[in-house]
């Protein structure tokens, strides 16, 4: 196994900051209706979206998305994901989903700009 100190620096010396991954504990219910995943931050370098659902779902980077109006992402594991070197200023955009029959969960995983120790509730 790599040594994460090694990644770090990697990663510190591409974007010239250091970064944190930020893995959540659970995955997120989405509804067939408007669901928040992440909000705006511009201290976010990438993520990646993951459908763990058992049906069809869509994103978008408002609330404007509906089961039909988004960027599709198939069931049962299919994932998109964004980084600053590819997408700009997508990254810091908040990020929405529906899925198209029933609720289910999706998976986000983030990589921030470390500026620090983690504060409470961040």
């Amino acid at each position: 196994m790599m040594d994460p100190r090694l990644i770090a620096e990697w990663a510190g010396k591409k974007w010239a900051f250091p970064t944190r991954l930020v893995v959540p504990s659970a995955a997120t219910t989405v509804l067939t209706t408007p669901t928040s995943l992440l909000l705006g931050n511009p201290n976010r370098v990438a993520w990646m979206l993951i459908n763990m659902a058992v049906n069809r779902g869509f994103f978008w980077f408002n609330s404007s998305i509906t089961t039909t109006f988004g960027i599709p992402i198939e069931a049962g594991g299919d994932t998109w994901s964004a980084d600053i070197d590819e997408d700009g200023e997508l990254v810091y955009h908040p990020l929405f989903a529906a899925l198209q029959t029933a609720s289910g969960n999706m998976i986000v995983i983030e990589v921030l700009r470390d500026r620090g120790p983690k504060k409470e509730g961040v």
